[in-house]
């Protein structure tokens, strides 16, 4: 992934080097995109060299190789997360009634995650999960805790407000 977007990126500099534009060109090799903090730490150097336009290059799985498509405003935007850990009642596997097991809330969410954004919210909405761990790999025991990890695009605090509601009905 990052691999191949700096490849094009670097080989896309020493394709125009020694070419006039007529402008300054800068190749920026955008730090921490992954966690939402990238742009911020290009906003000094932009701001200094006083650069009006930007133009982003990302490759897109399942459009044909070669063809070049255009799409204004954000793209591909930065993410933020969240993870909820549960701490539950762990009993033996023998009498689960005795305990309180993570696994059924944890997937209610999981569940439910892509209906809700889907059907209840106007707005641009994503969110993924990212890694759900529950209890260990003990057959003799019911799992007492849990955490489930999502990577969210927009509007998180919509997204976990609907989490805590499914969360409450597991009270």
């Amino acid at each position: 992934g990052h691999d191949g977007h700096s490849a094009v990126l670097a080989e896309f500099a020493v394709d125009t080097d020694g070419k006039s534009f007529g402008k300054n060109l800068f190749f920026l090799f955008q730090p921490a995109e992954e966690i939402g903090k990238g742009a911020e730490k290009c906003c000094e150097m932009l701001k200094k060299e006083s650069i009006a336009e930007i133009y982003g290059w990302h490759n897109i799985p399942g459009h044909k190789e070669g063809n070049i498509l255009i799409h204004k405003g954000s793209f591909a935007c930065a993410s933020k997360g969240f993870s909820l850990s549960y701490q539950k009642k762990q009993c033996h596997a023998a009498y689960p009634e005795t305990g309180i097991n993570p696994s059924f809330v944890i997937a209610d969410i999981v569940n439910k995650l892509k209906d809700f954004i889907n059907a209840e919210y106007k707005a641009p909405v994503l969110a993924t999960i990212v890694e759900i761990k529950v209890g260990n790999r003990n057959f003799g025991i019911s799992a007492g805790t849990g955490e489930i990890s999502c990577r969210n695009y927009r509007h998180c605090f919509w997204i976990i407000q609907k989490v805590c509601q499914i969360t409450a009905e597991y009270q």
